[in-house]
């Protein structure tokens, strides 16, 4: 993750709480821009992390296919929230839907843009999260998908 990023802090302290819940130990690597993307998957592949949740911000998102070939090459599953990482050969994404959120993102820029006041303009959750799995990605990791998390899936990438 990017700790500049705005939503960085808070989807890490949610990410430490839901591992705590359930008895996991979190590792934190910090990748501020692509050009320390390689650093970074060096120093996630020398530790004993089992799998890797990459947080949505665009380093990541903009360079899903070689962290796709990264994760196969060391064996370790990944994960990110953005569709398009597991279009694009990592095992599973799950997070809003790209386009309706850029669309809304547009629609507040329209209104800063005739005058609102960003303060002022209500927060908005995604209206639609969606699951994507890929197969072809969990069959060359060795990872078995259950049958119900397959049924609970948006798509299914095979």
């Amino acid at each position: 993750a990017n700790a500049q990023h705005p939503g960085d802090q808070a989807e890490r302290r949610a990410s430490e709480l839901a591992a705590q819940a359930m008895g996991l130990e979190i590792e934190y690597f910090e990748v501020a821009g692509a050009r320390l993307l390689d650093p970074a998957l060096e120093a996630i592949a020398k530790s004993r992390c089992e799998a890797a949740v990459m947080f949505p911000i665009q380093s990541i998102i903009s360079n899903s296919a070689r962290i796709a070939a990264w994760s196969l090459r060391h064996r370790l599953p990944a994960v990110s929230g953005w569709a398009q990482f597991a279009e694009e050969g990592n095992l599973m994404s799950y997070g809003a839907r790209a386009r309706e959120s850029f669309g809304r993102l547009a629609s507040h820029v329209d209104r800063v843009l005739k005058g609102a006041k960003p303060g002022e303009l209500p927060i908005e959750l995604p209206r639609h999260i969606e699951l994507v799995i890929n197969l072809r990605a969990a069959k060359a990791l060795g990872v078995l998908v259950p049958p119900a998390v397959l049924l609970r899936a948006d798509r299914v990438i095979e």
